[in-house]
């Protein structure tokens, strides 16, 4: 979580936080939110053990350095995520993007739990994903409703999940609790779980004109980003095609390597049309006294203390930066209207319906049962007789159960990855999912 530079955090948001973290009683009480009326988070790390059903989904897996063969353990958290039932952990849907190809080639998925995203206290294995289904293009992030959730190997019993709330227009100018394990300043320090306050500004209407006021301020900063080209015809990218005015800029503002800036008819038309999907995007922050979520905040939640439970109202999806920061100029949370209220009541009741039975299956009598792997899309429960094959159940050398006809060995299937890597593959995927920490909205290229 990136603090802004320009602004000194509220007295009162520190103190109240500070003595928040310093009650370390039992894990299983509800922790005290402070801010306003003591009913938000306050701007200092989150390191109670209260604040425990807040982690990190985390891979963790191993490589083999190919000269010397010596195997290395490795484990990186990439998004925030929160307890919202014993099996069931809220995040965003953009973090969850690609899990279940990484999963099946080997890489375990976890649950994070405790302040230091990269020691945590424990791992609890992830074994399933669901995504809340609106997928339209739509919004300020284009992502429709950006929520998703993970189900967990184990049941996590000795913390207290956290309640779901709605936000509405009633709360605009409340603040509330930003928390999450991403970037905390300009030097890219990240991964420890940190805790601010945020305002509550908007859940519908134009973002962009609610950012920056007036078309001339989205001007002014667009200049300030030297991205404009004020229809000079000058290259108003970075040269590699896609928009964007450099790697760190996080906003696109030219049709880049084709030379020229947009013009301003069409910046009128991204100010005018770029809004917040109603109820389900909610812009906060960027008042003073507020902080900036960033890279590794994604899927973090939005908190407030209500009636004694610490409640979810958003995960976060996205930002915006400035030529000084990375994330800075408030943030987009995806929030939970009315459709993503019923997705999140029905995941927090999910049962596993494998049970005890794993991928590789058991044998009873003829009958293999086994459990779909990531591939093979919902998770549940396959019995194949393999007797209506004329054939019995039987266990290969690695643990796999089949059908094999009686009196033979039974093989190993084909095409099943072993879940070896190399330090270069393991590396690439650490890249690839540093990137899902945060997403920044970038102007769309001109059709």
């Amino acid at each position: 979580m990136q603090t802004k530079t320009k602004i000194v955090m509220s007295t009162l948001a520190l103190a109240c936080a500070a003595a928040a973290c310093a009650d370390q009683g039992a894990a299983t009480e509800q922790p005290k939110i402070c801010g306003q009326n003591e009913a938000i988070i306050g701007g200092v790390p989150a390191n109670s053990p209260k604040l425990n059903a807040i982690g990190t989904l985390g891979v963790q897996t191993s490589y083999t350095d190919e000269e010397t063969g010596e195997v290395y353990e490795y484990f990186q958290p990439f998004c925030t995520a929160s307890l919202i039932a014993p099996n069931t952990v809220l995040t965003a849907k953009h973090c969850v993007a690609g899990i279940e190809q990484d999963s099946y080639y080997g890489y375990q998925f976890v649950f994070g739990i405790g302040p230091d995203g990269f020691n945590p206290v424990r791992k609890i294995p992830v074994i399933s994903v669901q995504r809340e289904p609106n997928n339209d293009i739509a919004g300020v992030m284009q992502l429709g409703h950006d929520v998703a959730v993970v189900h967990l190997g184990q049941a996590v019993t000795d913390l207290v999940p956290l309640e779901i709330g709605a936000l509405d227009k009633s709360m605009i100018g409340q603040r509330l609790g930003a928390i999450g394990y991403g970037e905390q300043n300009i030097n890219g320090d990240w991964g420890t779980r940190e805790a601010g306050n945020v305002t509550f500004n908007a859940l519908q209407g134009k973002w962009l004109e609610l950012m920056f006021g007036s078309f001339e301020g989205f001007k002014d900063y667009l200049n300030e980003m030297g991205g404009y080209g004020e229809n000079d015809g000058s290259s108003s990218g970075d040269g590699d095609g896609d928009g964007d005015v450099s790697a760190d800029a996080g906003v696109g503002t030219g049709d880049a390597g084709t030379g020229g800036g947009f013009d301003d008819s069409y910046l009128q038309y991204i100010y005018d049309t770029t809004k917040l999907l109603p109820n389900y995007e909610a812009y906060v922050g960027n008042k003073p006294g507020d902080v900036g979520t960033c890279f590794g905040d994604s899927g973090g939640p939005l908190v407030k203390t209500v009636n004694g439970k610490v409640t979810a109202f958003g995960t976060v999806s996205g930002g915006l930066g400035s030529s000084t920061l990375q994330c800075d100029y408030g943030d987009i949370y995806a929030a939970f209207g009315p459709k993503v209220v019923t997705f999140l009541n029905k995941a927090k009741a999910w049962k596993d319906p494998c049970a005890t039975t794993t991928t590789a299956g058991a044998c009873d009598g003829d009958t293999v049962n086994r459990c779909t792997n990531w591939v093979e899309g919902d998770r549940r429960l396959i019995s194949t007789d393999c007797s209506l094959l004329g054939q019995t159940c039987g266990v290969t050398a690695t643990g796999q159960a089949v059908c094999v006809t009686p009196g033979e060995e039974p093989v190993d299937l084909n095409g099943v990855p072993n879940g070896v890597h190399t330090e270069k593959e393991v590396n690439e995927l650490g890249q690839r999912l540093k990137s899902r920490g945060q997403l920044h909205f970038k102007i769309p290229a001109k059709k």
